[in-house]
């Protein structure tokens, strides 16, 4: 996969451009007739079209829209700095409250509302916690084998644990990723089950199972493997797994 976008139907473009552009604090990349875009960390991309685009588009295939009341269809979760600043930009701009900013089982402290259109936004950061007197009565050991036995798709890592701001995510990895970056974080693999391969644009390392390898901030890699493998990743929570995709003329 060399990249990937989400787009949003709206009713009114040119509204929901300006509500996105006070929502996300940034301009967008295209706005012409028919298709706004914003640049999203990690090089995602947030796409709006009007329902009438891709009505033109898709014609009779599109199946009617979810009837009025049945809830979001869609939902944007952005981890920034201050989600409770973030949150009431977004309120001030026109966004429906739907729950405050406050700690989530996941590890992040998240807040809610609806753009314009109803779509769920969420502005989130990692929560961070006072140290417990004692250990937690929930507190258990995490059993991999059927934490990786519940993961259906492969390059969809999950989150499995949190510690100090990081993220132990999972991942059942065939076949080849794309050519990325991150820019401000390392990335540890930590491969338990079969031979993972990590592409530089000058080597190749090897990973076989039971090995461990950090791939420094800022350096175009892509992970290979031409059997499943089971791999553990520790990295910031802030993250993205997509990083930033490399030159579009690489292999």
């Amino acid at each position: 996969m060399a990249g990937a976008r989400t787009i949003l139907f709206v009713r009114d473009q040119a509204g929901a451009c300006a509500f996105w552009r006070a929502a996300l604090g940034s301009a967008p990349r295209l706005h012409v007739p028919g298709m706004t875009e914003f640049d999203l960390p990690g090089g995602a991309c947030l796409g709006l079209m009007p329902d009438s685009g891709i009505r033109r588009l898709l014609g009779d295939a599109l199946p009617a829209a979810p009837a009025a009341g049945s809830g979001p269809r869609a939902e944007i979760y952005l981890l920034v700095p201050d989600p409770e600043a973030r949150l009431r930009i977004a309120i001030d701009a026109g966004a429906t409250p739907v729950a405050p900013v406050t700690d989530r089982t996941w590890g992040d402290r998240a807040g809610y509302c609806l753009d314009p259109d109803g779509h769920l936004l969420a502005f989130a950061a990692p929560a961070v916690r006072p140290a417990p007197e004692a250990l937690p009565a929930s507190a258990a050991p995490i059993d991999l084998e059927a934490a990786f036995r519940s993961v259906d798709a492969h390059w969809s890592p999950r989150v499995v644990a949190a510690l100090n701001g990081q993220h132990v995510r999972i991942a059942r990895l065939l076949g080849a990723y794309h050519w990325h970056r991150h820019h401000d974080e390392d990335e540890l693999f930590l491969v338990r089950r079969g031979t993972l391969e990590i592409q530089f644009r000058d080597r190749t390392v090897r990973l076989p199972p039971g090995s461990l390898f950090v791939v420094p901030r800022g350096v175009e890699h892509r992970p290979v493997c031409d059997a499943e493998v089971e791999v553990l990743l520790f990295e910031p929570a802030e993250t993205v797994p997509a990083g930033t995709p490399g030159d579009a003329a690489a292999p």
